[in-house]
């Protein structure tokens, strides 16, 4: 956990399960999304869609559901 008081190691010691994700504070992200009344995954500015917050709850929805999280392969130019 990102500058926090608290390590993942103790959260979890703690509550004597283990953590399932980090969901990160984008906060200008989220408030945007929530202003706007529109989804995260429509919040395009820049790579926002494959990283940042709609990229971890595309993986939290993915393991909830039980299905494996594909990796995106590269661009035209990405190597093999």
């Amino acid at each position: 956990l990102k500058d926090s008081e608290i390590s993942l190691k103790e959260l979890e010691e703690s509550v004597k399960k283990k953590v399932l994700c980090c969901i990160p504070n984008d906060y200008y992200v989220f408030m945007g999304s929530l202003n706007e009344g529109n989804p995260i995954c429509t919040q395009t500015k820049g790579s926002r869609k494959e990283t940042g917050l709609y990229r971890i709850f595309s993986e939290l929805a993915s393991t909830l559901a039980g299905r494996s999280v594909e990796k995106k392969r590269g661009g035209l130019f990405s190597r093999k």
